[in-house]
């Protein structure tokens, strides 16, 4: 009987030290705000049918990109986008910035809007320790996708 309860003592404070560095642990997450990730995306303008070349840019004032991608949430009907997730440039790692290269495929003229959602792991040095902490971030930027002439536009 008393080897039952001496495990149970020690099973109960087992979980009390867990419980507890678990408190400690969401603690010192919740005192460090999340990193923030500043994203814009741009297209060229076509005067014809055809690949409209856009890019993405990414940065993060609060830390490194540890990886980034983009994924396409919605093209204008005439421009379909060729790949609708574009992975981040290989070397990007140890970067607060990164620009991504993507096309649409303009299939006829038009004037619409792109939406896309930047993702990214943004890293950083935190606590006494000088410890990596990363995090998923994402910003979701939108751009106009012009495809005619320049009356078309609005220049002259």
């Amino acid at each position: 009987m008393a080897i039952r309860c001496e495990s149970l003592g020690w099973i109960l404070l087992g979980g009390s030290v867990a419980v507890a560095m678990g408190l400690y642990s969401t603690a010192s997450r919740a005192n460090t705000a999340s990193p923030s990730l500043i994203a814009a995306v741009s297209c060229h303008h076509r005067a014809s049918k055809g690949r409209v070349s856009c890019e993405l840019e990414m940065s993060s004032p609060d830390g490194w990109l540890q990886w980034t991608d983009l994924v396409v949430v919605f093209a204008p009907h005439f421009a379909a986008a060729l790949r609708e997730r574009v992975a981040g440039p290989p070397g990007v790692r140890e970067k607060s910035q990164a620009r991504i290269e993507f096309s649409l495929l303009a299939t006829d003229l038009g004037r619409g809007k792109l939406v896309v959602r930047g993702r990214a792991v943004v890293c950083r040095r935190v606590g006494a320790d000088g410890a990596d902490q990363c995090e998923p971030v994402s910003s979701r930027v939108s751009a106009e996708v012009l495809v005619g002439p320049a009356e078309f536009r609005g220049e002259k």
